[in-house]
């Protein structure tokens, strides 16, 4: 199959046979494996996991792409093409521990992985392309975190796999990628992480700040009572957002919880 890719909805086409067998590797494809792929485009992925024995749900947003894909896999067992909008596909209908192996669609990065690191059956391992920029902030630690990056981190461990050059794509994009490999941390208490996440939201609501000011703006709180919760957790008042680890933030969590509980 032989489309151009539509660069303005992210298509950009994986063409470097190296990285996909990198992909098909750190994905530790069996044939016990379900795989979620996210934009399978022409399918060169799709076509590789499927002859590694996984069975394959890909998702095409492209109606064009979508039937084209169908056609060219009807005859395998393997092999389910879903033409829809991953952001509102319904992950509790793919069996427990599948993997995702994509590559996704850049602009989407943060809403696709907002969805799969919070939904109820989340994958137990994600192999993704993501802009190299992108990457560096999910793996980022203390000093360079962001929001996407911590709840990245309390989901899973993140791995930069190798750096993908435009190159490797047709038609090539503008700028350098990646491949990540998230892998799920066990028993993951989600609400508790859910709670975390609330106040991180409020921490990073604007970066220019200290924590002391945003953490006073967003919770509605005086700033002493702020300051005196980061000194119980051994911060400095001047610290802010992106230099806290999630020890920290769980810390933090922890006291302001036990000042709302009594």
């Amino acid at each position: 199959m032989n489309m151009k890719g539509k660069p303005k909805l992210g298509q950009h086409w994986l063409k470097d046979q190296a990285v996909l067998e990198t992909m098909i590797e750190t994905a530790k494809v069996t044939r016990d494996n379900t795989v979620l792929e996210i934009g399978p485009g022409q399918g060169a992925l799709t076509d590789k996991l499927a002859a590694a024995g996984a069975s394959v749900i890909a998702v095409e947003l492209d109606a064009e792409l979508a039937g084209k894909l169908a056609s060219s896999f009807k005859d395998s067992e393997r092999i389910q093409i879903v033409h829809g909008d991953i952001l509102e596909y319904d992950l509790s209908s793919l069996p427990r521990n599948y993997t995702v192996a994509a590559n996704i669609p850049y602009y989407l990065t943060a809403p696709i992985l907002k969805q799969l690191v919070t939904a109820d059956n989340p994958p137990e391992l994600m192999v993704l392309l993501v802009q190299a920029e992108v990457a560096q902030r999910l793996a980022a630690r203390p000093g360079d975190l962001s929001i996407l990056g911590v709840a990245t981190q309390f989901f899973g461990s993140v791995e930069i796999i190798k750096t993908v050059p435009p190159s490797a794509f047709e038609p090539q994009p503008k700028v350098h990628s990646a491949m990540v490999a998230i892998r799920r941390q066990p028993d993951i208490d989600t609400a508790k992480v859910e709670r975390i996440m609330r106040l991180v939201r409020h921490g990073f609501a604007n970066k220019r700040k200290t924590l002391v000011n945003s953490l006073s703006a967003g919770l509605k709180m005086e700033k002493s009572s702020v300051a005196a919760k980061l000194e119980q957790a051994g911060l400095s008042f001047n610290i802010r957002a992106q230099d806290l680890s999630l020890e920290s933030w769980e810390e933090l969590d922890d006291l302001f919880e036990q000042e709302k509980n009594g």
